[in-house]
């Protein structure tokens, strides 16, 4: 947990508490640690594909939720992320959404539309059920013309355990993202971590992991740090450097920073500045702000990546197959590299960056790699 206080000019303060510690980033990074200290014993030079496209430290997602469907705000708010240059991700609310202009404008800005699907309202297409989920993502399919490969539950009610992932899966929404805040004083790493994750469902004879991805939720609709906050423990009313203090974490374990900015709040004081000032940052930081369907879409390109390790008289061949072209494949190194190569550390081992040549293979220190 981290915690401040803000200053009241009386010597008295507000406190506010987050959880700012990805603590099972921390672990799976220790677990690689381990791999990669066995490997450098080992002499073996050990592939890696990097976690995103073209070697970004991390990804950011934005999403909005259209909790009222008030086109007028829905505007407003396009038009700021219009200026930000970014892609977001829109989460529909059932039922009524949005004017068949304004989800051509969104689509066309290089947008994403997704589920926003409601099981708290309680009446009888509003409530927890697969076929519920089923109505509500068939009306936002006629609506827009979107098969919606993405879902964020209203208020981020959850049910259950394994029960909702299945549905998605049954419907082939590829991403979810109900895993967030939505009671006072729930800011931040609530699930662990950043980096995505799927669930293993564990309850059948033979378990397998579900092809759904959980993309973790930081915080909703942060406000600039010089906006007055009367409730300081609640997810929408966030200083916006708590936002910067979880993208630099995001940053440091390579995962993906998930905020949520409502259109119903977009002329609350302080909100397009501080969703400004947070993807400003971020880019600062080297963070590309990708939409949910953009990342699922390369977390299956990436799992996709065949590695073949042959030995021979001269070293160790790789070949690597299905190798994206926005890969940044990375090879570890001793602990003293090469000089002459081009070194990213990775929870603090060194892995030298292979850049893909126009044909045929490449030796990088000692590995050969061949690409088909």
């Amino acid at each position: 947990m981290e915690h401040g206080t803000e200053g009241t000019g009386q010597g008295m303060g507000k406190r506010w508490v987050f959880f700012g510690q990805p603590i099972t980033d921390e672990l799976r990074a220790l677990l690689l640690q381990a791999i990669f200290f066995a490997a450098q014993r080992k002499k073996l030079p050990l592939p890696m594909v990097w976690y995103w496209q073209r070697g970004a430290p991390a990804v950011g997602l934005i999403s909005h939720d259209t909790d009222g469907n008030e086109p007028e705000l829905g505007w407003e708010l396009l038009s700021v992320v219009r200026q930000l240059g970014i892609a977001t991700t829109w989460c529909v609310l059932y039922p009524g959404g949005y004017p068949p202009s304004l989800y051509r404008a969104i689509l066309e800005g290089g947008c994403e539309i997704v589920l926003h699907f409601d099981a708290f309202t309680g009446t009888s297409l509003r409530s927890w059920s697969k076929r519920n989920l089923q109505v509500q993502w068939q009306w936002l399919k006629e609506a827009t013309g979107v098969a919606a490969v993405s879902n964020k539950n209203h208020y981020t009610r959850w049910k259950g355990r394994l029960e909702f992932f299945r549905w998605c899966a049954e419907l082939g929404i590829r991403a979810e993202q109900s895993k967030g805040p939505s009671k006072s004083g729930s800011v931040g790493f609530l699930f662990g971590g950043s980096h995505p994750w799927r669930p293993l469902d564990d309850e059948k004879e033979r378990p397998r992991f579900l092809p759904v991805v959980e993309i973790n939720l930081f915080s909703q609709d942060m406000v600039s740090d010089s906006t007055s906050l009367d409730n300081y423990f609640h997810p929408a009313n966030v200083p916006v450097r708590i936002g910067k203090s979880l993208l630099q974490q995001t940053v440091r374990m390579g995962g993906v920073a998930h905020f949520l900015f409502h259109p119903a709040h977009i002329r609350r004081p302080g909100t397009k500045e501080a969703l400004t000032e947070l993807v400003t940052f971020g880019c600062e930081l080297g963070v590309e702000w990708q939409t949910s369907a953009q990342i699922v879409d390369w977390l299956e390109q990436r799992r996709s990546i065949d590695f073949k390790a042959v030995r021979t008289s001269e070293g160790w061949t790789v070949v690597a197959k299905q190798l994206p072209r926005e890969a940044q494949l990375l090879v570890l190194q001793p602990p003293d590299p090469l000089s002459g190569e081009r070194i990213r550390f990775v929870y603090g081992f060194p892995f030298a960056l292979w850049q893909r040549p126009s044909e045929g293979g490449k030796f990088l220190g000692r590995l050969s790699i061949v690409t088909s």
